[in-house]
């Protein structure tokens, strides 16, 4: 076989810069006297040069440069991903907001006797009612079985407090459940309407998703051409009145003192500066989600989890212009805005 047809002297067209990145070749250019201009000359010398051992290496040397260079080159050009813009509420459906809605009434009547669950009045002066639990042989079992499926199993990433210690003992033992399920209450009724985790936070403490949420919403408020409008809006409590399905947050009264030293600010940037003092100063806190104005009666009725070791619905005071009233039960500090559709 003659070497001048070996398949390994045959040269592998070198890439024309115009056509990009990928499958590109040389091209000869319109009005060229000689086919491949300069490189015709390359071409008649090649069959001295090809066989030494250094232009072997050198050849080879060039190739991989070559390649590397162009690999190089693509990536520099490599186009940035999008920022995510928009807004996060257009991710759902419309219904979600009532659906929410429906979960906590069916919950709460879940935990009562005859149809209607527990009320605590929160606008009166004294002690709240006692529990009025469902007259079965063995409700806290039941229930506390209840708060361990439907409430701390589908919260996820609490893995030394995704089973309730009383749900364990034999029988169970007062109170209902030795874990404090306010906030896993919280998450399952948020991720029952379908609430993803890229928009709100699972968890089983109130200020953890919280600050999460202040989180979401700076960032937005910061850059709101590279960050999407979360679907959870933090509000001073002097300045929103709630509707329907909106959270509403206070400390527990053990917490209160240090909370409210820190609480009662103007709204604006200092607002958000207690908000951070009120978020670290708590423990587990406490919040409820809105699910009915009675702008008549200056009322609102909120229902949440682990009042009086049950599911509640409290009915809140209002103030004329439709806004929380702090009360010794609840020392109100945050409302934060529900945009589910």
């Amino acid at each position: 076989m003659n070497a001048n047809n070996d398949t390994r002297d045959r040269r592998m067209p070198p890439p024309d810069a115009s056509s990009g990145c990928g499958g590109a070749r040389w091209r000869s250019r319109p009005g060229d006297a000689t086919p491949h201009g300069v490189f015709a000359a390359w071409r008649r010398t090649r069959t001295v040069l090809r066989s030494g051992p250094t232009m072997v290496g050198l050849r080879h040397s060039i190739i991989g440069a070559a390649v590397a260079l162009s690999l190089t080159a693509c990536a520099a050009v490599a186009p940035e991903p999008p920022p995510e813009t928009g807004d996060a509420r257009e991710r759902y459906a419309p219904g979600a907001h009532q659906a929410l809605l429906a979960w906590l009434d069916g919950e709460w009547k879940a935990f009562g006797a005859r149809g209607r669950g527990h009320v605590v009045d929160l606008r009166r002066v004294g002690p709240p009612e006692p529990a009025r639990w469902p007259e079965d042989a063995a409700p806290e079992r039941r229930l506390c079985e209840h708060i361990r499926s439907a409430y701390w199993t589908p919260v996820t990433g609490t893995p030394d407090r995704s089973e309730l210690a009383s749900s364990r003992q034999d029988p169970p033992q007062l109170p209902v459940c030795s874990n404090a399920w306010s906030a896993v209450f919280i998450s399952a009724a948020l991720r029952s309407a379908g609430v993803q985790a890229r928009d709100f936070r699972f968890d089983p403490l109130h200020s953890a998703y919280l600050k999460d949420i202040l989180r979401r919403y700076r960032a937005y408020a910061a850059a709101p051409d590279r960050h999407q409008i979360p679907l959870f809006v933090p509000h001073p409590l002097e300045t929103y009145a709630p509707r329907p399905g909106d959270l509403i947050c206070a400390t527990r009264r053990g917490e209160a003192d240090a909370v409210l030293r820190v609480i009662f600010l103007p709204s604006g940037t200092r607002a958000q500066q207690s908000w951070d003092a009120a978020l670290d100063a708590m423990d587990f806190g406490h919040c409820d989600i809105v699910v009915e104005i009675d702008a008549r009666r200056r009322t609102m009725s909120a229902i949440g989890g682990n009042v009086q070791d049950t599911v509640s619905r409290s009915l809140l005071p209002l103030d004329a212009d439709g806004r929380p009233l702090r009360t010794i039960e609840r020392p109100w500090f945050i409302v934060v805005e529900n945009r589910l559709p």
